[in-house]
């Protein structure tokens, strides 16, 4: 399976993880490794994730308030 991740997608993971490290050092690499292997799942099983209007499903990342959309 391809994936892309846009660039609106990439600035809004890049200022969650400056966010993150300013609450404490480390914490942003921590939630960039949490995206990380969320995109790996998704990877793996891209339709056993909840569909959140047809032909979307949505990957809720475990530690952080944030998810992946991925267009089936």
């Amino acid at each position: 399976m391809k994936y892309i991740i846009t660039e609106a997608a990439k600035a809004d993971l890049a200022e969650a993880a400056e966010f993150y490290n300013s609450r404490r050092a480390g914490l942003g690499a921590e939630f960039a490794l949490e995206v990380g292997l969320g995109l790996s799942k998704v990877l793996e099983r891209p339709t056993s994730w909840p569909e959140i209007a047809p032909g979307f499903r949505k990957y809720g990342l475990d530690r952080f308030p944030y998810a992946l959309s991925i267009a089936s």
